[in-house]
């Protein structure tokens, strides 16, 4: 699990620095979605592995709020990216 999250930190890092070589709302909407995602996959590993089980707010549901906003604003930026 820990490794994913490095190789998700990663994705999230490339998009920074594709957003900071290539200003546009486009690169910026893709950031947030990487973001978005990876607050998904932090809050997932808290509510599987943490002790405290009402740690997260509505717990699934919040995973699957950023997720799915994640992969919509990731999908929503790669199509109005014009290279």
């Amino acid at each position: 699990m820990w490794l994913y999250l490095i190789a998700n930190s990663f994705m999230n890092l490339f998009a920074l620095w594709v957003f900071l070589q290539h200003t546009h709302i486009s690169t910026f909407i893709s950031y947030l979605g990487a973001l978005l995602f990876f607050v998904s996959d932090c809050v997932l590993f808290l509510v599987r592995y943490y002790p405290d089980k009402d740690l997260i707010y509505h717990r699934h549901f919040s995973v699957m709020l950023a997720y799915l906003l994640g992969e919509f604003l990731l999908t929503v930026g790669s199509l109005l990216y014009q290279g």
